[in-house]
């Protein structure tokens, strides 16, 4: 029943996308922007939108704790090299992909194979940062809390905030529920688009 459920949810998400895109994409004038998201939002947001990944976290997802980490030093983060391996602090036993890290954070490159190169896509995709227009996403998944979403909602960063529900942050929010649950990236976006204007967003803050 429930994957029944999610089946109406995804095609009706996408035809919500679809109506979206086909009434705002022409009017897309912010290209040159980086989104840091907490999962694989950002990386579908840039393929809607037609553009080239402008950074390295696609196809992948963050423990809460660790995004905020990389949050409130993303310029010290991104200086390192990236190290992949099968464990993570997260798990007792080894992964089926790729963890990436970056000093005691951790990235999972969940849509990567073992055989994949994960370090050389990486590399090439954080050359690609626009450091001065940065967009930080973050989820109700994985970890994340309210104090977490408090911590997140007070950071002085471009944001946006994907909750299962209401709380009371007063920067960049917007709620989705399921089962209070926030939905996977995928069943997200034609809510995002449903929710908040996206286009109007990014135009609004990186461009002049």
């Amino acid at each position: 029943m429930r994957r029944f459920f999610l089946k109406l949810i995804d095609r009706w998400q996408k035809q919500v996308k679809k109506n979206y895109l086909d009434r705002n994409l022409d009017n897309l004038k912010a290209g040159n922007f980086t989104v840091v998201s907490s999962n694989c939002w950002g990386g579908i947001l840039y393929q809607d939108l037609g553009l080239n990944y402008q950074t390295p976290f696609v196809n992948q997802y963050m423990h809460a704790p660790c995004f905020l980490k990389l949050v409130k030093q993303f310029p010290d983060y991104m200086k390192m090299d990236l190290i992949v391996s099968t464990h993570s602090k997260y798990f007792s036993s080894a992964t089926s992909y790729p963890v990436g890290h970056l000093g005691d954070i951790e990235i999972h490159f969940i849509h990567y194979s073992l055989n994949d190169n994960v370090i050389g896509k990486w590399n090439e995709r954080k050359a690609r940062i626009n450091s001065d227009a940065l967009l930080f996403v973050l989820c109700e998944r994985d970890q994340c809390t309210a104090a977490d979403l408090e911590e997140f909602d007070q950071l002085p960063v471009n944001k946006l905030i994907f909750t299962a529900k209401k709380y009371n942050l007063k920067n960049s929010h917007k709620v989705f529920s399921l089962g209070g649950q926030v939905l996977s990236a995928d069943l997200m976006m034609g809510f995002s688009y449903k929710k908040a204007d996206i286009i109007g967003y990014l135009n609004q803050t990186f461009t002049k």
